[in-house]
């Protein structure tokens, strides 16, 4: 008996699925009759936003559309004017009475809609005199803005070019993520420069401590238009005496120094940029900036993941232009030692010795021996004085100074957060030298 009850249950239970499901498509062939009805007889025009992928902090991209029209496109709109349906989606089509519209500023991982948004009047007139001619529908699109440095495969990260992460951070959804030199994630501890860093059993940082001492004398070394010839025994000496510099590299010379790059990355060094050729960027519009910049960016970011972090711009020069177009604080200096003028090593020792104080930034170029020979000098007389040599995001960051994009900085005395004094210049004129394309010349040939 109860065999039975239950056969009976499962064939009601049977039945009202079959009957869920006939309703269901009943509803939809209805509702599919019902909007080939409501378009019968009128020029149909739809108008779909195109979809766009970007790279986070990449220039956004121009929104589109795609514009179609079947059915009644000869049928007459105005008949003052001869204004027929299709004349009406070619003006769609040069982008009149309509706006595309995006939350997103490319900043953000996500998928975000891209809106139509019509204009008010071209709205009145299809709830108005247009709602009998023209069945008109609209489609939105998105933009998906992807990790500026690439996608996970497995426990490494692919970047855009098809390489993966060496020796570089990378940050996901909030978290941040090392990766050896071999592209593996990092968990546990780790020691990089004058930083100790722990991470979990999945990679994301927990933890990290400076060896750097606030209360102690600091100053940052700077080397610009390298890497040069003899840039390895710089990082020689620096890693010999637990020191870092910020290197302010030339495109056209970071391009063949992957290796070397990577080097200064691991022992905690900082990578900037310089531009790509050495031009004065301050004479430029934005097309010529960004090419410049952008470039640089995307060399020295293809060997160190999130490598590049602040702009030295040639000769010092900075236009309204430059500070609007580029989004990089600007790092200029405190100490110029003339070294791309004297090349004499003993002229730039003393003059960073004669007049160097705590949270200075020194101004050198390591596409110089001269230079070489003088930093190797001066790095453990420097050590010897009491000073820790560190890159300029650690000076800044020891003061209690925030950088900010399109702003210039000189040094960062005590006190810079409180006095302002960081973005102070000094009173003798900022002007890098004219020298530089000669020696970069010579250098390449």
């Amino acid at each position: 008996m109860r065999q039975i009850k239950r056969a009976r249950k499962r064939e009601r239970v049977k039945k009202k699925l079959i009957s869920i499901v006939v309703l269901c498509l009943l509803s939809v062939i209805l509702f599919s009759t019902a909007a080939a009805s409501e378009k019968s007889g009128l020029a149909v025009i739809s108008v779909k936003a195109k979809s766009e992928t970007m790279y986070q902090d990449s220039e956004l991209p121009k929104f589109s559309v795609d514009i179609h029209g079947e059915g009644a496109m000869k049928t007459t709109l105005d008949e003052k004017e001869q204004y027929t349906a299709q004349e009406f989606m070619e003006s769609l089509t040069e982008g009149k009475d309509y706006t595309l519209e995006c939350e997103s500023d490319g900043t953000k991982e996500g998928t975000f809609p891209v809106k139509i948004k019509l204009s008010d009047d071209l709205q009145k007139k299809l709830e108005g005199e247009l709602s009998q001619s023209v069945f008109f529908e609209t489609q939105d699109g998105t933009l998906t803005v992807k990790n500026k440095y690439g996608e996970w495969d497995g426990k490494k990260f692919k970047q855009p070019d098809g390489t993966y992460v060496q020796n570089g951070w990378i940050e996901d959804d909030g978290e941040k993520y090392y990766f050896d030199g071999e592209g593996n994630l990092v968990t546990g501890e780790l020691r990089i420069g004058v930083k100790t860093y722990q991470f979990a059993k999945d990679g994301k940082l927990k933890s990290e401590e400076s060896s750097i001492d606030p209360n102690k004398p600091m100053l940052a070394l700077t080397f610009d238009d390298g890497p040069g010839k003899r840039t390895g025994e710089l990082l020689d000496q620096l890693e010999k005496y637990n020191s870092r510099a910020t290197f302010f590299m030339l495109g056209q010379n970071a391009q063949n120094n992957g290796e070397l790059i990577k080097r200064m990355a691991k022992q905690g060094c900082e990578l900037s940029n310089h531009s790509m050729t050495h031009a004065n960027l301050s004479t430029m519009d934005p097309a010529g900036i960004l090419d410049e910049v952008d470039a640089t960016n995307k060399i020295i970011n293809g060997f160190v993941a999130n490598g590049t972090t602040t702009l030295r711009p040639p000769y010092g020069a900075v236009s309204d232009t430059l500070k609007q177009t580029v989004k990089m604080p600007f790092i200029m200096w405190s100490v110029d030692t003339l070294d791309w003028q004297t090349k004499n090593a003993k002229a730039t020792v003393d003059s960073v010795l004669n007049t160097v104080k705590d949270g200075d930034i020194v101004l050198m170029h390591d596409i110089h021996s001269t230079t070489i020979d003088a930093a190797l000098e001066l790095i453990p007389k420097l050590v010897e004085q009491g000073y820790q040599l560190v890159t300029v995001s650690e000076l800044a960051e020891a003061r209690g100074v925030v950088l900010e994009n399109g702003h210039q900085y000189y040094s960062f005395p005590p006190g810079a957060t409180e006095s302002g004094e960081a973005k102070v210049q000094p009173q003798e004129e900022v002007f890098e030298g004219e020298y530089h394309h000669e020696e970069v010349n010579e250098q390449q040939q």
